[in-house]
């Protein structure tokens, strides 16, 4: 039994350790603290919207992809900014499906990232934490979306 807790202790710390080797420093080419400029030259392929809808007392979602391809499948993509400077700190990509697709959404970070930091399974929430990125996927059963957010790590 002893052996076991070291291994699983060993384990857990070498996933952690992992994670901490290779930063994500934002989502895609999109880096934390680009201006909103900056974003629209980087998706001007895409069909980006300016939004301009304050979330909160100090950040601004300025800009919006509504059909987003990623593996297949369309997502949302909200870009918000800090109210101070304007500046990329958090970024939100959406996507309407039923639980049972929750664990394909899960498969692909785990493929990209590593294993998850966190997760339970009712109700879901799976996170990875890197030194300049937090990134959390949360599923709302109540409107059947996924909600994966990369956010600057403060």
């Amino acid at each position: 039994m002893k052996k076991l807790m070291v291994l699983l202790a060993l384990f857990n710390a070498g996933s952690i350790y992992s994670q901490t080797m290779n930063d994500i420093k934002g989502w895609r080419d999109a880096e934390w603290g680009m201006s909103a400029d900056t974003i629209k030259n980087l998706f001007a392929k895409e069909n980006i919207i300016e939004n301009k809808a304050k979330q909160g007392a100090h950040l601004f979602n300025l800009l919006k992809i509504e059909e987003f391809n990623i593996s297949g499948y369309n997502y949302e993509v909200n870009f918000f900014f800090t109210g101070n400077t304007y500046r990329l700190n958090q970024i939100t990509l959406t996507r309407t499906l039923g639980f049972s697709e929750i664990t394909s959404l899960e498969s692909l970070l785990i493929e990209k990232y590593g294993n998850p930091i966190f997760k339970v399974e009712h109700p879901y929430l799976c996170k990875w934490n890197f030194p300049s990125t937090f990134i959390e996927i949360d599923f709302v059963e109540d409107i059947s979306k996924a909600i994966i957010t990369y956010k600057q790590s403060e």
